[in-house]
This record gives C-alpha cells, sequence and structure tokens, in this order.
C-alpha cells in the first residue's frame, strides 16, 4: 500500500439505511485512494441522549448497551462487507465507544490520524432538523478535515 494507508477512510455507523449507503462510499473512497477504513460506531452517552438497544443473550439476560452494540456492529460489518455494490478487499478496522457521536467521531478521526470522515444523513429539513439537529452537520462544522455527508438515494444510482 502507499504511504497514505496510514492515513484511513473514517466511517461513522449507527447501523441505518443512512449510514450503510456512507458505507459503501466510503469503501469505494479507500479503494480509489489505496487506503483502509476505520468503521465507527458510537453508543449514545445514556446520561446526554438515552438510547437503547434490546438484546438478550442466548440465557435470556438483557445485555448491556456495549455488549449490544459490539453484536450489531459485528452483523453490520459482515452483512455490508458482502454487499454486491461495496468495494472488496479493503482493510478494516472497527473502533466502538461511548459518548456523544459527533465528538467521538472527531476524538477517533485524530487518534486514527483520519484524513477523512464520511456519515450518513437523513436530510432532514424545516421544524424537524431544528428539533434533532444533525449529527452530520455538526461533524462536518467542528472537523479540521474533509467530511463526505452521504444521503441513502446514492445507492439508488
Amino acid at each position: 500500500m502507499s504511504e497514505q494507508a496510514q492515513e484511513p477512510i473514517l466511517v461513522a455507523v449507527d447501523f441505518s439505511p443512512d449510514s450503510e449507503a456512507a458505507f459503501i462510499w466510503a469503501t469505494r473512497a479507500a479503494k480509489r485512494f489505496d487506503t483502509s477504513l476505520a468503521v465507527v460506531h458510537v453508543v449514545h452517552d445514556p446520561e446526554s441522549a438515552p438510547g437503547y438497544y434490546a438484546m438478550k443473550d442466548a440465557s435470556g439476560r438483557l445485555v448491556t448497551m456495549e455488549e449490544a452494540a459490539r453484536v450489531l456492529l459485528d452483523k453490520f460489518l459482515a452483512r455490508m462487507t458482502a454487499h454486491p455494490q461495496a468495494a472488496q478487499g479493503v482493510e478494516m478496522t472497527p473502533h466502538m465507544t461511548t459518548g456523544l457521536p459527533a465528538n467521538r467521531i472527531l476524538e477517533i478521526a485524530k487518534a486514527t490520524g483520519a484524513q477523512q470522515i464520511v456519515v450518513g444523513s437523513k436530510g432532514r429539513t424545516g421544524l424537524e432538523h431544528l428539533l434533532l439537529g444533525s449529527k452530520a452537520e455538526r461533524v462536518a462544522q467542528l472537523s479540521p478535515i474533509p467530511v463526505t455527508i452521504v444521503k441513502r438515494d446514492f445507492m439508488e444510482q
């Protein structure tokens, strides 16, 4: 691999169709730039933005949010790396952390030396955007490196 391989492309995923499109776009970009992917999932910090991953283990015990997220991330990666639109042969390193998504994405981008961040977006507008905000927009506002925002319509092209 080239020297650029030291600088991965970071793709943030939340398992939604929007992040599936971002993942596919990121695999293609990584293939073009002959680099790897840092695949990041942020478990929402329960104190600031409660998030729940309802999952039970084989014994019927509810698992922690982190345990459930790890299983979901592994399943997402298995499914998406086999996706017919994803570029094949791209080296990937999964990262999972807890906290506020925009902050953690930027921290991991810095820690991995990422050259670019790729995120999916629903593209909300109007009141819905004002009430819910946009993690993708926040990452783009705060990032010192390029950010590509991918919409799910990308996969239909």
